[in-house]
Order: C-alpha cells, then structure tokens, then sequence
C-alpha cells in the first residue's frame, strides 16, 4: 500500500525466510499472494544459503559460537537455521512447485535469491546459475553491501568477489545485486563487462552504516543502475521519490573536478526503465509507448510549483527536485487503477493497517525484559566479532 501511494507499479521481493519453524514454504505462498492482492507487479526471489548464519566467514562461526556464555549459545540454538534452501536442489523443486501456482495474469514472476557472497558456498551458486538458466529466470541477491562483507572477502574471493561470481555463470544483465556499496575498482569492470545490473539504496545504506555506493564510478564505467528502498526509507515509508533524491545528492564527489550530481533523465530511468531491466521486464514496462502494459502514475503538480517555478525550469527537473508521494494522485498497473486520491480502490485499507499492527504485536510474544537484554548482547558480541577482524 505505500510503495502504491508513492507511485510504485513494480518491484524485486528478495528472498522471504520460508525454511525456519518446520519448513513453511507457505510463507511464500502468502508473500506472493499479498503482491498478488495488492494489484503490483512483482518478482519474488526464492531465498538459498549454505553457511555462516550467525557470523561470517564460515571458518569463523564456530569459534564465535563458543566464546558466548552458555545463556546465548542456547539463545542462538542451531547457528545454521534452515530458513532457506540449502542446495540448488532445493531451490529448483520449490521453484517449480510456486511456478505452477502462480497467478495467470503474469503480474507476479519468481527469482533465485542467494542470500549473499559471504553466505553461499561455490557450489551453491553453481547450481543456481544453472537452474536460473534453464528456466529464463533472474538471480538476484544483496552483494558487498556492508563493511563486514567487503572485510571479509578478500580472504573468501581472493581474485575478486564479481570475478569469482563471474566464473560460476552468476553475473549477467538477469542478475541484479542490491546495495553494492563495497565495489572495488575491479569488482566495478566486472560488473560493466557482464552487465551486471545495480540496485542502489542509499537511506538503507545510511541507516545501516554501510557506505555509500560510488554511483559516479559505476556510471563512468558503463555500469547500468535501478535504485530501490530496501524497506529502509528514510522516513520508513516507502518514498521512491525521496530515495531518487538522496542518490542524486549523494553521487556528487566533492572535488573541483569530479562527478555532479545525475541529470533528471538518468534520474528517472533508475526509476523506470533500469528497474524494468532489472527485473527482466525490459521493453514491458518502464515507459509510455505503445505495445507496452499501462503502469502509469499521475501526479498533482500544485504542490511541486508552490509559490513560484521559474519557467525555464524543465518539468522533469522540477518534478524530480520536488515531487514526493503526497503529489501522487493515481498509480495504475496493467491498466486497473490501484491507487486514487489516497484510496485503495480494491483493498480495505483500515483493515490491513489493523491486521498488520496485529501481527507486527503477535511477532514479540512471548517477549520479556531478560531475553531482550539476551538479545542486545548477543549483538554485542557480533559487532565485537567484526571489530576484532
């Protein structure tokens, strides 16, 4: 509801945990069912890990695991849950099992969604690729978004991160990575020469720490880039408009002579046509044009002028400087009309907020003061793991 009222048609769901609490592949039954309900197109990615759950890399956990207090080791339990597919076999039955489900307007599509490069072995990847080959399908994962990640994979991919997933068959114009904020210099020519494409979050990345993206290095490289939220707007409320901005801002280097901020049309195009491409719906949508499906929004531009616009400034440019969910006034995808005036034509909107504080409140009990302070150590414990290294 507020990706639609902030004027969202499409999206990538990367992965939803289906393998914890006795294997309930059901949860991604419900996670496709909800886009489906909601009316947004979606590709959904079918989550798959092999190791290092609880720390990274791999060869590390077990040690980690016993420097804790007897009280978190069992507040950790199993440090590998299976909460995703643990083999590509896996991962393909399920595959083909959702397939078959899906809905048939084809609004809503299915991905391979490793969880990550410090989270999935050689052989993992191996067989994903393979799988997502035989079947069209994309691969998506978050890749090198952190400074734990890119600490820790010198010492797992010696020849590069990118270079080694290039030599598994990973990488390719099918394969978005999310984040990316740790590129180096040679993981940048890799993605450029696979097209590999990029999907930049940049509140995500501020909220977590974890650097920003160089976006005008990925550019000067010829790297293809879409821009997401993470579920970690600035504002925890979806707002594409604002993300496009922050991006924009933060991509200017300061230096006499280094990059400026994107002009509006690169802009916009990380929002339509490279989102469109990124999730393999390239020359479907992502523009206005005949032969194309009716993902449009409309946009009130009162607001956006104010008091005064100068003439001369382009409407792309104005709408991109101003613009943000309050000014949209309709979102439609595939020509029925989801969102209008602050309705949800199709959707009972105060039922689902209701439902959803409901279960957001389920998800903390049984909840006392002891665990969350069992809880606020074993973090404690993480971040000293990674500090250490």
């Amino acid at each position: 509801m507020q990706m639609l009222a902030s004027g969202v048609t499409a999206t990538i769901h990367a992965n939803t945990t289906w393998g914890a609490a006795g294997r309930q592949p059901d949860d991604l039954v419900r996670t496709i069912a909800a886009y489906d309900a909601a009316g947004l197109r979606a590709v959904v990615g079918i989550g798959a890990q092999d190791r290092a759950s609880l720390v990274f890399p791999a060869e590390a956990q077990p040690g980690f695991l016993a420097s804790l207090s007897e009280d978190l080791r069992a507040l950790v339990g199993d440090p590998d849950p299976p909460i995703f597919a643990r083999t590509a076999a896996e991962a393909e039955a399920l595959f083909d099992d959702l397939s078959a489900r899906l809905p048939g307007h084809g609004r809503i599509r299915l991905a391979f969604a490793p969880a990550g490069p410090q989270w999935v072995s050689d052989a993992l990847f191996s067989g994903l690729a393979a799988a997502a080959k035989a079947r069209g399908a994309p691969i998506h994962m978050h890749a090198l978004e952190s400074v734990a990640q890119a600490a820790a994979a010198p010492g797992l991919y010696p020849e590069g991160t990118l270079a080694r997933l290039e030599s598994l068959g990973v990488l390719g114009p099918l394969t978005p990575l999310a984040h990316a904020a740790q590129l180096t210099p040679g993981d940048i020519v890799v993605a450029a020469r696979s097209g590999t494409r990029l999907v930049r979050n940049p509140a995500s990345n501020l909220r977590l720490g974890c650097g920003q993206a160089p976006l005008a290095a990925y550019w000067a490289a010829g790297v293809r880039v879409a821009v997401g939220t993470d579920c970690q707007t600035m504002d925890d409320d979806e707002d594409l408009w604002k993300e496009l901005r922050l991006a924009a801002r933060l991509s200017t280097e300061p230096a006499w002579h280094g990059a400026g901020p994107p002009d509006a049309a690169r802009l916009l195009a990380m929002a339509t046509t490279e989102g469109a491409a990124a999730m393999g719906l390239a020359g479907q949508v992502g523009r206005l044009a005949p032969g194309l499906a009716a993902d449009l929004i409309a946009v009130d531009l009162r607001r956006v002028r104010g008091a005064y616009a100068d003439p001369s400034v382009p409407l792309l440019d104005l709408l991109l400087a101003r613009a943000d969910a309050r000014d949209v006034r309709l979102t439609m995808v595939d020509g029925r009309v989801l969102y209008r005036d602050g309705h949800f034509p199709n959707l009972d909107a105060a039922a689902i907020t209701e439902a959803a504080a409901q279960a957001a409140q389920r998800a903390r009990e049984p909840w006392t003061p002891a665990r969350e302070a069992q809880v606020a150590a074993l973090v404690a414990a993480v971040r000293g793991h990674y500090a250490a290294r």
